[in-house]
């Protein structure tokens, strides 16, 4: 019940106080039950993980919503375990939506964190959120410098992102010149710890990193197969020159 629902979420949440908490309990594929939930004049969407045909039918029932409505700033989030469910570039655009594919997600991260000595504690932590999260920050001082000179004056923050025109992009190209609107996507201990070096801060000589040439070929052990297998291989580093597939369909290779 609506009371439940409420009672608990409090009691397992720390809610900030300027956030105000609503439950609403509807028939999620009734259009006419979403139209309570007022959509149309939401900044942002999520879905949550469900199986893939009923986020799917979600979301073409909520970008339906939105594209009906003057509302163009709206975003969708969803999350969708398989490649078969992706969304054409053109539809994603047009509804603002963002899906993350899971499966293909997780099978690049396999496939480097298994072969690249170390990667796998980057990866954990930057999933687990323990110490550090992902925060969206406007930083003063960064008007006309360009991301690769943020990336080195930033204190206390490490910036991966830049949200700009209602649109982030991750990971921008180092000569990206910032505006003093942008807002930065950065990864760090607290929200707003982050702060720019001084101008007259030099460039380290080894800067950009560069990527460590493996010391030695090696080879690769796969077990199992599933439809990621395709992506796995394709992500394997230049230096995996062997792979042996076990228990393979056509047989071990």
């Amino acid at each position: 019940e609506k009371d439940e629902m409420e009672d608990h979420l409090r009691e397992n949440l720390e809610i900030p106080k300027n956030i105000k908490l609503v439950c609403r309990r509807v028939d999620l594929f009734d259009p006419s039950e979403l139209e309570k939930l007022a959509i149309d004049s939401a900044r942002v969407v999520i879905i949550s993980p469900t199986d893939d045909n009923r986020v799917t039918k979600m979301l073409l029932a909520v970008s339906n919503i939105i594209t009906s409505s003057e509302n163009t700033k709206a975003r969708v989030s969803a999350i969708l375990s398989s490649d078969q469910y992706r969304f054409p570039k053109s539809i994603a655009e047009k509804h603002n939506v963002t899906t993350l594919q899971t499966n293909d997600t997780l099978a690049k991260i396999i496939a480097h964190s298994c072969t690249q000595s170390g990667l796998s504690k980057v990866f954990t932590e930057i999933f687990n959120f323990e110490g550090s999260e992902l925060y969206l920050n406007q930083i003063k001082g960064i008007n006309g410098i360009t991301f690769e000179e943020l990336m080195y004056r930033l204190e206390r923050a490490v910036p991966i992102g830049i949200y700009r025109d209602h649109k982030i992009e991750m990971n921008p190209p180092a000569d990206t010149v910032l505006q003093e609107s942008d807002k930065i996507l950065v990864f760090s201990e607290e929200r707003y710890s982050a702060y720019m070096a001084g101008e007259g801060t030099k460039l380290p000589e080894d800067y950009p990193m560069r990527p460590i040439k493996p010391e030695r070929d090696t080879q690769t052990i796969i077990f199992g197969y599933n439809k990621t297998l395709k992506t796995v291989l394709r992500e394997l580093p230049e230096n995996v020159l062997k792979v042996t597939l076990v228990n393979y369909p056509g047989g071990d290779t």
